[in-house]
């Protein structure tokens, strides 16, 4: 009788044993079960956020703030605009190239409407205004920048650059872009690294990456950026603002911002990006 009663208790402790095993093994699949559909959440959450709500990034300083594109008011049309009564105004390729060779630092030079077919190489700091859409800069070599700019500066106004395999190159300078189309560029619409940057309603889009920055400081507002087969922006080692621009449909990242990098990314619309439409490097973050 001690045997069997010994042997019932044995298979009873047994039985505890298995249980308890059992137990914890269904609350740890529980467990990951709702950590599963947590973090399936908070994607469609920060999918969410990027196109109509607001959050702060909860490991970083940087804030990510969406809004409707509605609300941005934004135009791909760049309009009419006049020429500077205080600067000198061309009307074709020879007269550009001769005004930006005899040019002094801070000369205002006007582009009337029409094509110039030229590459640019711009070594002092200069403002180009143009009259609108019907300003366009084309590439006289397509294998190079359409402009260069070392060392120097440049207040680009009122104009399209179009069909180069790189559209702007700025190295050590200071660049001021507003009101300006980028469009159908091979590589890089605009590359900019070591100087200052400020973009103002630029629309760029049907070219390879549209911005890259390195090493540089300034804002990047008011913008359009689409349809470009890789990415839209790209921030390298930099001290960036991104706000209230529209940057959709581009063929990898809407916005990169590394590691090395001090961004603010607020007011945005970024959706529809091929690969993420934000990824901050430093933390992993990555919203889509």
């Amino acid at each position: 009788m001690k045997k069997i009663i010994k042997l019932v208790i044995d298979y009873k402790i047994v039985a505890i044993i298995v249980f308890i095993i059992l137990l914890i093994m269904s609350i740890w699949i529980i467990f990951k079960s709702d950590r599963k559909n947590e973090t399936s959440s908070e994607r469609e959450m920060n999918l969410e956020v990027v196109q109509k709500g607001n959050y702060k990034m909860a490991k970083t300083q940087d804030k990510l703030k969406a809004v409707e594109p509605e609300e941005l008011n934004l135009n791909e049309d760049l309009g009419s605009k006049s020429l500077d009564s205080k600067g000198i105004t061309v009307s074709d390729k020879n007269e550009l190239t001769q005004a930006i060779n005899n040019a002094k630092s801070g000369d205002i030079i006007n582009l009337k409407a029409g094509e110039y077919q030229v590459s640019l190489d711009i070594n002092k700091s200069i403002t180009l205004n143009g009259e609108g859409e019907k300003t366009i800069i084309k590439p006289q070599n397509k294998s190079i920048a359409l402009i260069t700019i070392n060392n120097s500066g440049l207040n680009l106004n009122n104009l399209i650059l179009e069909s180069s395999k790189i559209g702007i190159n700025s190295m050590n300078s200071n660049l001021n872009l507003k009101n300006v189309k980028i469009r159908s560029i091979i590589a890089t619409a605009l590359f900019a690294q070591n100087g200052k940057i400020n973009i103002d309603r630029v629309i760029i889009y049907d070219s390879g990456s549209a911005i890259k920055i390195q090493n540089a400081e300034g804002m990047i507002k008011n913008s359009i950026i689409h349809n470009n087969s890789n990415s839209g922006i790209e921030i390298y080692g930099s001290k960036m603002t991104i706000t209230s621009n529209s940057i959709t449909a581009n063929g990898s990242y809407g916005i990169f911002v590394d590691k090395q990098s001090d961004t603010k990314i607020e007011s945005n619309n970024v959706i529809g990006n091929t690969g993420y439409n934000v990824r901050l490097e430093k933390d992993d973050e990555i919203f889509n």
